[in-house]
Parts: C-alpha cells; sequence; structure tokens
C-alpha cells in the first residue's frame, strides 16, 4: 500500500515539473497582442473614430502646431538729417515709420516755412498728403501732414503745390491747388479748390479752404459755364489782414441748376425766374473778404460789385461787300433736343461755299464786312462761338476741346476769296471773350488776339514744383500780327 502511494506522488512530480518547463517565457523588448475581438458599433462609438481619409482630403499631422507667418515690419528709419533729403529718402523714412495713404513722394519743395530763417522741406507724394518737414536743430523733425482731397472724393485729378505769403509776415504758406472732374450723362465738370497750410514754430495748420474756379460743358447741348477767381491779400486802415477773393461766373445755354457754383443764392436764375436754355447769363462780379484773426481766414462779408444780366444773342447771318458781293451762312440746327442745339454753318459767297463746315450757335454767329489790314480793302469776317462737338458732326474743323469763339477772316479780290485766318479761342470771360481785334501794341496796326487752350496740363518738369499733370486755368493769349499776306502768330502774353 505504502509503495502504491509513493507511486502516485511520483508521478504527480513529474507531470507538475513537466508543465512548467513548457510554459512560453516573456520578451523583454517585444510584445505580441491578439486584435481585439469585432464590436459592433453604435453611433456614438462611431463618432469617436478618425475619418477615412478620402481623394480630396488634406492630412493635417498632429503634433504641436507652428506659430502663424507673420509680415516682416521695416525697422523704423531714424529722423532725417539730410537738410536736402532726395524724394527717395523721405519716401523710405515715411514709410517705414507708418505713414500711409500714398505711393511715393514724387517732389520736394526747400523753404523756410515756419519763420526761424532755417530751411524746411515739403514732400508731395502722388496722392493726397503732403508732408511738412520743419528743421529743428540738426535734423528734421516728424513731419505734419496736410493736403487732404476735398470731403467725398477718393482722389483728385491733379494739383499744383506752390508758396506764398498769405498773412503778409514774410513768411510763405504752403498753397495746394487740386482740382477733380465729375461727369453726368449729359455733361463734365471741373472744379479746382485751394487748400493754404501756415506752419509756426514746429506746427502746421490750414488757414483757408475753399473752391477757386469751375468749369462745366455738356457736349450734346453745346452748353457750358465758366466761374474763375484771382486773389490778393492786403492790409487795411486798421492794420487788419484782408484776404480779398473776387469771383465772375457766366453760362451759355445751361440750365443745369445744382451743377454749377452758386455765388449769390438769391441772384441764381431759379431765383430771378430766369430761362437760361437759349441765351447768356452772366452772373455777379462778386467780391468776398475773409479777415485773418491770428488763426484763420474767417469770412468777413459779401460785396455785389455789378448785378447778373441775360444777353439773348448776337446774330447776323448775311452781309453785303464790295460790289455787292453777298455773303451768307447757311446752318443746320441739331434737332436732338427740343430746347438745345447743335448747329452746323458754313459761309457761302454768292451762292458758292467757300469754307469749311464748323461749329456754331445761330445765336451768337455774325458776317461783317470791315478793314481790319490797313490798306483800305474790307475783309470778310465771320463770328460765333461753339460748344466742342467735334463728335456729333464728323465734317467739323478746328475744334478745340472747349466752349469757343471763333474767327474766320478772308480778303476778296473780286473775283476770289482767299482766308488769311481761322481763330479759336476758349471763351474765358463775361463778355465771351476768345478772340478779339485791337491795336495790342499801338502801332496804328490791329492785331488779333486769342486766348490760348484751357484748361492745360503742365508736365511735372516744370520748375516751379509742380508734382503731377496739373489743370489749371490758362491766361495765355496768342497775338497775331498782319504781315500784308496773312496773320502770322507774333507773340504770346500772359502765365
Amino acid at each position: 500500500m505504502k509503495i502504491r502511494l509513493l507511486l502516485v506522488y511520483l508521478s504527480i512530480l513529474f507531470i507538475t515539473l513537466l508543465a512548467a518547463c513548457t510554459t512560453p517565457t516573456e520578451s523583454p523588448t517585444a510584445q505580441i497582442t491578439s486584435a481585439p475581438a469585432t464590436e459592433t458599433l453604435s453611433p456614438t462609438s462611431a463618432a469617436t473614430l478618425p475619418p477615412e481619409p478620402s481623394s480630396t482630403s488634406t492630412l493635417v499631422p498632429t503634433g504641436t502646431p507652428l506659430p502663424p507667418t507673420e509680415t516682416p515690419t521695416p525697422t523704423p528709419l531714424p529722423d532725417i538729417t539730410n537738410p536736402n533729403p532726395s524724394p527717395e529718402e523721405v519716401q523710405a523714412y515715411l514709410l517705414s515709420n507708418g505713414f500711409s495713404g500714398f505711393d511715393e513722394i514724387v517732389n520736394m519743395l526747400f523753404a523756410d516755412v515756419n519763420g526761424d530763417a532755417v530751411t524746411d522741406a515739403v514732400a508731395i507724394s502722388d496722392q493726397a498728403p503732403l508732408f511738412v518737414f520743419l528743421w529743428q536743430g540738426d535734423r528734421f523733425a516728424p513731419p505734419a501732414q496736410t493736403g487732404e482731397w476735398r470731403e467725398g472724393v477718393n482722389n483728385a485729378d491733379g494739383r499744383y503745390v506752390y508758396l506764398k505769403d498769405y498773412t503778409a509776415d514774410h513768411i510763405t504758406e504752403i498753397v495746394n491747388d487740386s482740382w477733380y472732374s465729375e461727369a453726368g450723362e449729359t455733361y463734365t465738370v471741373f472744379n479746382w479748390r485751394r487748400q493754404i497750410t501756415k506752419c509756426e514754430q514746429d506746427t502746421c495748420r490750414v488757414i483757408w479752404n475753399d473752391w477757386i474756379a469751375s468749369y462745366g460743358d455738356a457736349p450734346t447741348s453745346t452748353g457750358m459755364f465758366y466761374y474763375n477767381s484771382s486773389d490778393f491779400a492786403y492790409g487795411d486802415e486798421q492794420g487788419q489782414i484782408i484776404l480779398e477773393r473776387l469771383y465772375f461766373g457766366l453760362s451759355v445755354y445751361w440750365s443745369y441748376i445744382g451743377v454749377e457754383p452758386v455765388l449769390k443764392e438769391e441772384y441764381t436764375p431759379s431765383a430771378l425766374g430766369w430761362d437760361t436754355s437759349t441765351s447768356e447769363f452772366i452772373d455777379v462780379d462778386l467780391s468776398r473778404r475773409y479777415i485773418w484773426n491770428g488763426t484763420e481766414f474767417e469770412f468777413l462779408e459779401d460785396e455785389v460789385l455789378e448785378m447778373p444780366k441775360l444777353v439773348d444773342g448776337d446774330v447776323q447771318l448775311e452781309a453785303f461787300g464790295p460790289r455787292q458781293v453777298r455773303a451768307h451762312i447757311r446752318l443746320e440746327l441739331d434737332q436732338t433736343s427740343a430746347t438745345y442745339r447743335n448747329d452746323r454753318c458754313q459761309l457761302y459767297l454768292d451762292g458758292q461755299p467757300i469754307s469749311n463746315p464748323f461749329g456754331c450757335k445761330n445765336d451768337f454767329t455774325k458776317i461783317v464786312w470791315e478793314d481790319i489790314t490797313g490798306d483800305r480793302e474790307e475783309e470778310l469776317l465771320v463770328w460765333t462761338v461753339s460748344g466742342d462737338q467735334s463728335y456729333l458732326w464728323e465734317d467739323l474743323f478746328a475744334e478745340k476741346g472747349c466752349f469757343h469763339q471763333r474767327l474766320m477772316v478772308y480778303t476778296w479780290d473780286g473775283d476770289t476769296a482767299a482766308q488769311v485766318g481761322n481763330f479759336v479761342g476758349c471763351v474765358r470771360r463775361t463778355d465771351l471773350f476768345g478772340v478779339t481785334i485791337r491795336d495790342y501794341d499801338d502801332d496804328g496796326q490791329l492785331e488779333i488776339l486769342v486766348a490760348a487752350l484751357w484748361p492745360e496740363f503742365l508736365s511735372p518738369d516744370q520748375p516751379d514744383g509742380f508734382s503731377q499733370d496739373y489743370l489749371r486755368f490758362s491766361q495765355l493769349v496768342e497775338i497775331y500780327e498782319w504781315d500784308g499776306t496773312q496773320f502770322i502768330l507774333g507773340s504770346t502774353t500772359g502765365n
């Protein structure tokens, strides 16, 4: 019995040792795990799984996000120590120091503008801002900014910047003349404005800002208006500084109320009940005065120098010359409007055309025989006014791009007529002056004076500080002299 129990015990011990020897051991470098059993996903559990990439998706790496890329900020440049900096140097300084509203500096003016007997600098940009650099010690201080466009516009069509003493203290102010165009369906208007900036010690401010001139043209109706002004500053009897502006204006065949400037509300055509659609309206001649109060020019008073009036026209379409030769005008009236007319005229002599067609207004067209060459023989003169209407009549000649007055001069030898002058001048006075005849140099011989084309463009290379192409009212007058055969250009006057 004991022997049997001993054999059973040894058998159990052997089996236990055998099992211990065949159990696998754990690897220290890797662990193999079995795949989990497949489970049925509920909507909640499905939302926790990452989406499978598609052909249009972009894989975004996980991990610590990179900082956003920033545009490098230019290092601010120090104050300018060069007393005569170039536009490029000033431009770099302004842009690096956060000044904006422009793309480039196009010109520089140098003068004492604050009265300390030291030269300062005015930087003229290609857009609205002007930057005034005042010299302080051994450098230019950070600039003052002026020269904004008028309210309601984002840009001007051009400007002219110059220096002039308006406050009679022998210190020049900075004058910024700018012009703006606006257009409607049937008209185009140009407006000129002036801004005057004064500097004192280390500050600058605007002391006067208003319109100075305006021109409107309605090509489809040949209507126009023209307003201009001039100014001068002086000391009155009390020693006060007065800025006086002299305004005048006229319109011809123009009835667009509200577009042209208003000098005096009570004297507008609408207030007077006048119809200006077929006549010339001459506005008041006005003196407007401002007084210098030490800070700005403050409005003082208006004085009407001449009352408004209407001119109905001056027409003569037929005239008889030497040997009863008959000169007459044939015209076509534009029928595109019941009120406004674009007329086309042609001159005939004894029934034969002697001129090319030309633009005209029948109410302001006349022909006369008159000796203007001093040979005691009458020449044939044709006077008219017209708008710029060349695109309406394809065969019109010598259109000038403005509302103009025309004078054509013909000699007549009894058999043939010869044109010895054809002059076109832009209207710019209340008497419709564009062309006139007078003895300009008092030599006993008549000359023909022609108002040069205006508005005119002046290029940036002018020596007196033009920054951009600048459209200004030209005061140039061309003077034509008789040379025995024809009228030739002798000289030019004005500015």
